[in-house]
């Protein structure tokens, strides 16, 4: 008889390759400028009052340890503004304008303890809503962020434990950042003041006139659940010194 071993037991293997696939990746570390954030309740990721450079930080320890290829965050949105129209239809006694589509993150990773790419104008800018659908233009709930790799992602060093994974002025790599980018006067929370300001003072004038309608609050982003999507892959070199030669058996 012939059995497959004995086909294969002269061959020597030089490489292997392996593809890692995960998706819905709950355990995950957040920061933002004010410190660490909890993924396991809501949060708001730009802080209170968000402005034009606020970020927010997320890493995962498994993804930082692998050779990423792809990585996407996945993101509900929570308190969003009820109107049919979206954001549009809520910040309407604004002046600037506001829609679904202007609100935008760049996005950077950690590489060798620096945000990668330093030069903003090679930075990646990605939505942060968008429609619920292409007949319903209220905002979605959920969206997904997928960052700008260019083939440059660095793993963390071996030796590093998962209970020293947290982002501090130390980290070397394994995290990516989101920046609020645009519009410049990100959700309006500079804005409003002077606006209601301005419409009390025109309403306490109208006295047989039609009031003005009062601006809505500005909206502060809040994440009502986070999880990661990503791909990795490695090629392992099989040094042949370490190879031992399979030992044959009869097939008697």
């Amino acid at each position: 008889y012939i059995y497959p071993y004995t086909i294969l037991a002269d061959l020597i293997i030089k490489k292997i390759h392996i593809d890692v696939e995960v998706t819905g990746a709950k355990d995950v570390v957040i920061n933002n400028s004010i410190g660490p954030l909890d993924p396991n309740n809501t949060f708001q990721p730009f802080g209170p009052i968000p402005a034009a450079g606020s970020y927010f930080i997320t890493g995962n320890f498994e993804a930082a340890r692998k050779q990423v290829n792809k990585f996407n965050v996945n993101i509900e949105w929570g308190g969003l503004p009820l109107d049919k129209t979206g954001f549009k239809g809520y910040y309407k006694s604004y002046e600037p304008y506001f829609d679904n589509y202007v609100f935008k993150v760049k996005t950077s990773f950690l590489k060798g303890g620096k945000w990668t790419p330093e030069n903003d104008d090679n930075a990646h800018h990605i939505n942060l809503f968008k429609d619920a659908s292409l007949k319903d233009m209220s905002v979605s709930k959920n969206i997904k962020i997928e960052p700008d790799l260019e083939n440059l992602f660095k793993p963390l060093d071996k030796d590093i434990k998962k209970s020293d994974f947290t982002y501090d002025i130390w980290a070397e790599s394994g995290f990516f950042r989101f920046t609020l980018s645009d519009p410049s006067y990100a959700f309006g929370h500079n804005l409003y003041p002077a606006l209601l300001a301005e419409v009390l003072t025109e309403n306490a004038k109208r006295k047989l006139r039609k009031p003005l309608p009062v601006p809505n609050t500005p909206y502060t982003p809040v994440i009502n659940r986070i999880t990661i999507d990503y791909t990795a892959s490695t090629t392992l070199n099989m040094d042949k010194k370490d190879l031992k030669k399979p030992k044959r058996y009869s097939s008697k």
